[in-house]
């Protein structure tokens, strides 16, 4: 009973459109490479996008996932 209570809590905080990037060679994986969560899927494609163009490559790959629907939704792959 506690998990199912604290999985809904987890739900309803997080927003729908989460970030992840992680550098080229060295993923941190899962949790580790979320970088920002957003409301909007515009503007977590916008945050990807600006934070893999200026940061010197170290940035090579990110996506950003919709938790909500349960999938990838932009990969900086398709966009390169």
């Amino acid at each position: 009973m506690f998990a199912m209570l604290y999985d809904v809590e987890i739900l309803y905080a997080m927003r729908r459109y989460l970030v992840f990037i992680y550098p080229q060679y060295y993923p941190s994986g899962g949790a580790n490479d979320l970088k920002a969560e957003f409301d909007e899927k515009e503007e977590a494609i916008e945050f990807l996008k600006h934070a893999i163009k200026n940061n010197d490559h170290y940035w090579a790959f990110g996506h950003v996932y919709d938790h909500q629907e349960k999938c990838k939704v932009f990969d900086i792959d398709d966009y390169e």
